[in-house]
């Protein structure tokens, strides 16, 4: 079965943490939109989060990386790295959705522990990705 990263934010190709994919033969797919999520900026960390959303309007830019083509185990392992770099079950939770006939993984906010830290509109470029934090934005 095929995996799929979902990345929003520092893992974009180009992007400071990008490298790590490269590095473990992530290859790029597409670019998508993630429907009923919103982004947020977190300004001390000068990342992006993701939050869950009501809004069936509300989306969010990101590309789909694909994983390398090994072994079931070696795909967990490369998870589990992932995991602990994203902090999956503290500051995010690991989400699976069906795609393309296989299984598309993002890293969404935890909201309990996101709205207690503030987090100020993301600041997205012409084409709706995260560039930074929008700190002239008003809050809505």
């Amino acid at each position: 079965m095929n995996k799929f990263l979902f990345c929003y934010g520092t893992l974009m190709d180009g992007r400071s943490r990008n490298a790590i994919l490269r590095k473990l033969f992530f290859t790029y797919e597409s670019t998508c939109y993630l429907s009923k999520h919103t982004i947020k900026h977190y300004e001390e960390g000068n990342f992006p989060v993701v939050l869950e959303s009501e809004n069936a309007f509300d989306m969010v830019h990101g590309e789909i990386w694909k994983f390398p083509d090994v072994d079931e185990s070696l795909q967990d392992c490369i998870m589990s790295m992932l995991d602990e770099i994203e902090g999956n079950g503290v500051l995010y939770t690991r989400k699976c959705f069906d795609f393309k006939g296989g299984k598309l993984y993002a890293y969404i906010g935890n909201k309990s522990v996101w709205e207690q830290e503030g987090l100020i509109p993301a600041l997205l470029d012409e084409d709706g990705f995260w560039v930074g934090g929008d700190t002239n934005a008003v809050q809505i």
